[in-house]
């Protein structure tokens, strides 16, 4: 499944029903692909959630500055392999979850996510953002192909919740 040169805005929503929607949630047993796309604010949720053995996440745009009760910008709540490459994020300053920008497993191990390549990727918080968020939660417990990534004031490269 692919998905390319597309806008996300204004999608998601925490409101009326405890379950949140999100901005792409998505599911197979193969590849997907999200590239050249823009995410901007959310309205609850997570921008991208992706239950799918393999990903790839490139040259993407996630703005959160101007979001309500979101959550991670990219969560693979059951693992997954692939690349998360090339992207912007800004971590706004009105979360519900402001804890990581990208989880790995937060659900489950039902994928593995050896070797998920995350490199050349920029972070920075939004102006009133006061936490400091890990840029990769990894609860999977398998080791990630974690490259340089620039990464503004305030934003923990990395860190292992398993």
């Amino acid at each position: 499944m692919t998905i390319e040169r597309s806008t996300f805005s204004g999608l998601g929503q925490c409101d009326e029903t405890p379950d949140c929607a999100h901005s792409v949630y998505l599911a197979n047993t193969g590849t997907i692909t999200i590239t050249h796309s823009r995410f901007e604010r959310g309205r609850g949720g997570h921008y991208v959630k992706l239950r799918a053995p393999h990903v790839a996440i490139d040259d993407n745009s996630f703005d959160d500055s101007q979001g309500r009760k979101t959550n991670y910008a990219i969560d693979l709540p059951e693992g997954g392999t692939g690349e998360i490459l090339r992207n912007t994020f800004v971590q706004g300053p009105n979360k519900e979850n402001w804890t990581g920008v990208i989880v790995v497993s937060a659900e489950q191990r039902k994928y593995s996510a050896a070797g998920l390549r995350v490199a050349d990727n920029i972070a920075t918080l939004a102006p009133g953002q006061k936490n400091s968020p890990a840029f990769v939660a990894n609860v999977s417990g398998d080791r990630l192909a974690l490259g340089a990534n620039r990464l503004g004031p305030g934003v923990r490269a990395y860190e292992d919740r398993h």
